[in-house]
Order: structure tokens, then C-alpha cells, then sequence
């Protein structure tokens, strides 16, 4: 009886109480759910929002919540966001060393859906880093609003630029770091949040996810 009692409390306990470390993080953290229920949050919950209206500033401040919860850490001192005045959010995942590989977004208003994804696929692949042994190499985590969120960026990152070894651009567009760029990884979804193919997006992740931890390897 004392043996079958010591089984089922065995089985009963998370595999972390009984010292047995349960991998975390990887591709195979990137979901459909997490994607489709973080696209939502970054639309404000909205199915429907109109070229050139802005992104609500609730979605900015759900954006950083989902990064923490990522177990990033405020890049920016103690916050998420750049204290500019201009939307740039970003959580830094620490590495062995401070060679920093970006994976950022540009919301852009005219491309809500491309944006939205691009936003949702950065949470998602912060999530793939949520391990508990520090990668080789520091991960940073952003967002920013349009061109004036990429200048500030640019002008003002919240590790040394001399720190930035590379790293992915969602979207359409390279970022010039000078010696080490931004490499634009095409995000080409379209149309309002209801519409947007969950299933595609998560593939297109996990791909991401691949080159970034080539550059996180190395």
C-alpha cells in the first residue's frame, strides 16, 4: 500500500519537484492557439481596423505584457517601452555573452494584417527562448510604430549597437545596423484579423525560428 501511495504522489508532482528538468522552448512552443489569440489582443480585440488608423495604445501595452510573460526583461531599464514618447517596445531575453541577435517588427498602419502577424510572430518566438539555461547569445524582442518607431530604434537601441550581431526583420524590409543589418524576412499576410490564416503563420514561425537560432548558435 505504502508503495502504491509513493507511485501515484510520484506521478501526481510536476517532473520539476522530483528533479527531472522538462524542456522548454523550441519550435515546438510555437502554437496556432498562442498566434491567433495574441493577433486578437494586438487588434484590441477588434476583427476590423481601418488602413491608416492607428493601433490602440491598450494593444502597445498587451504587446509588452505578452514579452514579460515570455520571461523576457524590460529592455529599457525597467520598462518595455522606449521613454521617447515614440512606440518602441522591446524585452531582452540575456545570453551567456552580450552579442545581441534582434528579431523585430514594424507595425505599419497601411498593413494591419502583415503587421499584426509580424507583431504576433515576435511573442511567439520570444516564447521559443523561454528556456531556463541562458542561450549563447542575447536575444532582443521589439516592436515600433512606423518610420518614427524605426529611427528611434535605429538611432537609440536598448543594448550597444556595437553589442548587435544581426539577427530578422519581419515584414518586407532590411534594417541598416551598418556591419551587422536587420535581414528582412518576408510576413505576407494580408487582410483584417478574422481573416488572417493561423495555420500559415504558425508554419512561417517555425521557420523563423530556425534561422534565429542558427544566429543564437553560432
Amino acid at each position: 500500500m505504502r508503495t502504491a501511495a509513493l507511485v501515484l504522489w510520484i506521478v501526481g508532482c510536476k517532473a520539476e519537484s522530483v528533479g527531472v528538468e522538462v524542456p522548454k522552448g523550441g519550435p515546438d512552443a510555437i502554437s496556432m492557439a498562442d498566434l491567433q489569440r495574441d493577433a486578437f489582443i494586438l487588434e484590441g480585440d477588434k476583427r476590423v481596423r481601418a488602413p491608416g488608423k492607428p493601433r490602440p495604445s491598450a494593444a502597445w501595452a498587451s504587446f509588452g505584457d505578452r514579452l514579460r510573460q515570455m520571461k523576457t526583461v524590460p529592455a529599457y531599464g525597467r520598462s518595455y517601452r522606449d521613454g521617447s514618447g515614440v512606440k518602441v517596445v522591446c524585452g531582452r531575453k540575456d545570453g551567456k555573452s552580450s552579442e545581441t541577435v534582434v528579431v523585430a517588427a514594424q507595425d505599419d498602419v497601411d498593413a494591419s494584417g502583415r503587421s499584426t502577424t509580424a507583431m504576433a510572430m515576435v511573442i511567439s518566438l520570444a516564447k521559443a527562448w523561454d528556456v531556463r539555461r541562458p542561450p549563447p547569445r542575447t536575444l532582443l524582442f521589439c516592436a515600433w510604430e512606423g518610420e518614427a518607431g524605426r529611427a528611434a530604434f535605429m538611432q537609440s537601441p536598448p543594448v550597444p549597437a556595437a553589442d548587435i550581431v544581426g539577427g530578422v526583420m519581419l515584414g518586407t524590409r532590411s534594417l541598416d545596423l551598418g556591419q551587422h543589418p536587420l535581414e528582412a524576412v518576408v510576413v505576407d499576410f494580408s487582410g483584417s484579423v478574422g481573416l488572417l490564416d493561423f495555420e500559415a503563420m504558425q508554419l512561417a514561425t517555425v521557420s523563423v525560428e530556425a534561422v534565429v537560432r542558427g544566429l543564437v548558435d553560432q
